[in-house]
């Protein structure tokens, strides 16, 4: 079943903006590694970036079962072949993008039986 975004609303653009960081007051953490030089070296290095943001559950759990043991660029192919296979398929902006499973539909994965693709994208039914 493919859903459909309509036009981003204000909800939707606040939970991005919140999910991206972009309303993020960063001025007192710049503030206080002024004064701790070891975090200043620290701060320096990574000025700028947010700290990893995710929108549901299912999303950490998922996160937190592929990152155990694995580099981090091996966990993000992981995980694009983990929504490529079990992902809600979404169609936004004239693209379509993949949505985490349900928390119901994480429980009762097997990947032995799962569905997979065609070469159109399409689950069998």
């Amino acid at each position: 079943m493919l859903h459909t975004v309509e036009a981003p609303d204000a909800a939707r653009a606040a939970r991005a903006r919140d999910f991206i960081g972009a309303g993020d007051e960063l001025a007192p953490l710049y503030a206080a590694a002024a004064e701790d030089p070891p975090f200043a070296a620290v701060v320096a290095k990574l000025h700028g970036l947010h700290h990893v943001r995710f929108l549901t559950l299912e999303e950490i759990a998922v996160y937190c079962v592929l990152v155990q043991r694995s580099p981090m660029t091996l966990a993000a192919r992981m995980k694009v072949q983990f929504l490529a296979r079990f992902g809600r398929p979404v169609r936004a902006g004239g693209g379509a993008l993949e949505a985490m499973p349900e928390m119901s539909a994480l429980l009762h994965l097997d990947a032995t039986r799962s569905p997979t693709r065609s070469a159109t994208g399409a689950r069998p039914r």
